[in-house]
């Protein structure tokens, strides 16, 4: 609404339909600026890029630090701005505060995903085998799909993330002195 008023006043400005009354443009043009920053959000198109990038990232077979993930997130739409349509951001420090917060929000949301799928693979009435929970969380995940041949490095990705999933995390104060007790066997 604002730019309208904006663009109205500026074309009333051109025709001299202003009775000659003395508009200052520039203080208009920072005062629409100004609103306009505080009311900035990521658009559809826009979010649903950093998700992708996101859900790439997370489901690489390299991938072991998941708490970072939001800060190869964000280096990588640093990067790639322009192909994720995120031109209109970097450089401007208070839209960088709302993306920067964006990405924490939705890498955090594709995280706790990525949790409940594999969790769901081995637990409850969803459980699949392996070879299966992999080609479904690589449609899901993996920018393009699985394509024809799927890394098996994927498979022991996976499956070294089921099991430790299974595994109970018992403090190292409690753990024998001479080894790691771990169960015999992933159910995969």
């Amino acid at each position: 609404m604002l730019t309208r008023a904006y663009v109205l006043g500026h074309s009333f400005h051109v025709e001299n339909k202003l009775d000659r009354r003395e508009v200052d443009i520039s203080a208009l043009t920072n005062d629409l600026h100004g609103r306009l920053e505080v009311t900035f959000t990521l658009n559809k198109e826009q979010a649903a890029n950093i998700r992708l990038v996101a859900q790439d990232l997370i489901y690489s077979s390299q991938r072991t630090s998941y708490l970072t993930l939001f800060l190869d997130v964000e280096a990588l739409v640093r990067k790639d701005s322009k192909r994720l349509a995120i031109t209109n951001v970097y450089g401007n420090p208070s839209r960088e505060r709302v993306v920067s917060s964006s990405i924490k929000q939705i890498c955090s949301s594709v995280r706790n995903g990525w949790r409940a799928d594999i969790r769901d693979s081995c637990l409850g009435s969803k459980t699949t085998c392996l070879t299966e929970f992999t080609f479904e969380s690589a449609t899901k995940y993996k920018t393009g799909g699985p394509g024809k041949d799927l890394s098996a490095l994927y498979s022991v990705h996976n499956a070294l993330l089921v099991c430790a999933t299974l595994v109970p995390i018992v403090p190292r104060t409690h753990l024998p002195a001479a080894s790691l007790h771990i169960r015999e066997s992933c159910p995969r």
